[in-house]
């Protein structure tokens, strides 16, 4: 007995449809049926399992297109069930996306919104449209003097929506500290100019003598926005240093007889640690001579004072140039000295 042949057939919907091929098999010279099943349970297509009564060594695979020939030319479309051709069909996809997949692009949906967000919500893209904006609709109405009321009413509708759009958060901002806590801000003063000049440029279309000035709202806001860019900028570049960093990293701990060098970190209350002149204080300590220090991070002063011994000082502090070295006996360690809670 042969190896068993599996074949899918599409058309054959009913048993007369499978015996038909059966006999039609068995009928023919080219070969000869042992066991014909065909599973009309399965939608279509059908499954059939074919066996021969004689097969000699290495003739399955021209069996194989020997049968399927043979059952094509009954009229059904016969495909082989080990390895199916699959015509016009786009592979498939699964079902099921794993948890960590659907997270990922979930995480990467999230930034991608993130990224529009902020890009759009940019002070910089803000103040620039509002400035370009604004300097171009000045441009065009000193260079064309008057447009025709066809021009005109779009480009106050768009000048109008525009400068609303750049000074919505201000106008919130405005309305919130003037309900809550009835005080007047610099968001005020903005609110209550832009409003101004947009009263005053939509009333021109019905008084002749009142100026047309829409282009101002637009430059308030814009340059309001890039004033708050410059701003933020700043404070990154500031906020990124830390007064800790002033400190330096290591510093002379006396360990007897002489003073070693040791990471800042490792000193401890108590520990006597030396500085030299014109160094940085790097802890809060006490003086254990007196000395000149700076104290220009507490009182902004630029003089130096003397210092008693016994007397307080703090990290930050700087010992004059003139100065001995000095000798301190540590109050704090660094994450508790007085430039550390200035960060």
């Amino acid at each position: 007995m042969s190896k068993p042949y599996y074949f899918y057939v599409s058309g054959m919907n009913c048993t007369s449809c499978s015996n038909a091929i059966e006999s039609f098999l068995r009928n023919s010279n080219l070969i000869k049926i042992n066991t014909f099943h065909a599973d009309m349970s399965t939608p279509d297509p059908k499954k059939i399992v074919i066996s021969l009564s004689e097969e000699k060594e290495n003739e399955h695979e021209s069996n194989w297109k020997t049968i399927k020939k043979l059952i094509d030319d009954t009229g059904f479309t016969c495909e082989n069930y080990e390895f199916p051709q699959v015509r016009d069909q786009k592979p498939a996809l699964p079902l099921e996306k794993t948890q960590t997949t659907v997270q990922q692009e979930a995480s990467q949906l999230s930034a991608l919104f993130s990224s529009a967000k902020k890009i759009i919500t940019s002070h910089w893209l803000l103040g620039g449209l509002g400035c370009i904006t604004g300097v171009s609709l000045m441009i065009l109405t000193m260079a064309l003097g008057g447009l025709p009321l066809a021009v005109m009413i779009p480009l106050a509708s768009i000048s109008t929506l525009l400068t609303i759009a750049l000074g919505a958060q201000s106008y919130y901002e405005a309305w919130k500290k003037l309900v809550q806590s009835r005080t007047l801000t610099m968001d005020t003063l903005f609110s209550i100019s832009t409003i101004s000049v947009l009263v005053v440029s939509l009333a021109s279309f019905f008084v002749p003598w009142l100026p047309m000035m829409f282009e101002a709202g637009l430059l308030i806001y814009g340059f309001r926005h890039i004033g708050i860019a410059i701003e933020d900028t700043i404070k990154d570049k500031i906020s990124s240093a830390k007064f800790q960093d002033r400190a330096p990293q290591k510093v002379r701990l006396y360990r007897h007889p002489d003073f070693k060098k040791t990471r800042i970190d490792e000193i401890q209350p108590n520990d006597i640690i030396q500085v030299k002149p014109g160094e940085l204080i790097p802890l809060d300590s006490v003086c254990e001579q007196d000395t000149l220090i700076y104290p220009t991070i507490i009182t902004g002063a630029v003089i130096p004072k003397q210092f008693r011994s016994g007397e307080k000082i703090l990290a930050g502090m700087r010992l004059a140039n003139d100065a001995k070295p000095l000798s301190l006996r540590v109050l704090k360690t660094a994450k508790e000295s007085y430039l550390a809670r200035l960060d």
